[in-house]
């Protein structure tokens, strides 16, 4: 007998393997979705996002500006990027320093302006039709890498870290303040909806 695998199935391995992974790897906790959200309205990417010439990609289905570059290196802020992951403090201090000048950026911009995206600002540029990274095919951004990426979404009962979000696939999960993520800095308020501190499983036990 042959047994299909649905696009339920095929998530929940994913996310299954994700999570022995995070085992490994210092996880603190991990959030099993049900299923992907739907596809973007705007499917298409050169319909969807618009180059600036100046550093910025303006998302036109959320209204949110993108910083182009989406691993900038440059020590800003005293803080030394030049590894390309943050802890959690670190990077709120890189982004509240972003402004003109730095990564690309010539849009007159100013100190303050940069923050991290939310958790759900985040997983609306995911695309769970592509993969390394799950972003829209064509997408003009540089530098993405298929990693773990921060948001500034708390998750509760703890406020002390928050939860990041893997570009290589979608997955989200929530890790302590000092573990070491990537950053994509955001302006503008978008479309979505503001969100509040996000319920995780904790996982007992599991190192940092």
């Amino acid at each position: 007998m042959i047994h299909h695998c649905t696009q339920s199935s095929r998530h929940n391995f994913t996310a299954l393997a994700a999570l022995l992974l995070g085992f490994g790897g210092g996880l603190t906790a991990l959030e099993l979705s049900a299923a992907p959200p739907a596809a973007p309205l705007l499917s298409s990417a050169a319909n969807r996002f618009t180059d600036n010439d100046n550093g910025t990609i303006t998302d036109r289905r959320t209204g949110l500006i993108w910083l182009k570059n989406a691993n900038c290196a440059e020590t800003i802020g005293g803080v030394d990027k030049s590894d390309g992951v943050l802890a959690l403090a670190n990077a709120r201090t890189w982004i509240a320093a972003l402004d003109n000048g730095y990564c690309g950026l010539s849009d007159g911009s100013t100190a303050s302006q940069w923050r991290l995206p939310k958790r759900k600002e985040l997983r609306s540029l995911i695309d769970y039709r592509a993969s390394n990274p799950a972003l829209p095919p064509g997408h003009p951004f540089t530098d993405v890498q298929s990693n773990y990426y921060w948001s500034s979404t708390t998750f509760s009962p703890s406020t002390g870290g928050a939860w990041g979000v893997n570009l290589a696939n979608g997955i989200r999960y929530a890790g302590d303040a000092n573990f070491m993520l990537y950053v994509w800095p955001v302006r503008q308020p978008a479309n979505i909806i503001s969100e509040l501190p996000q319920p995780a499983i904790r996982l007992s036990g599991v190192a940092p």
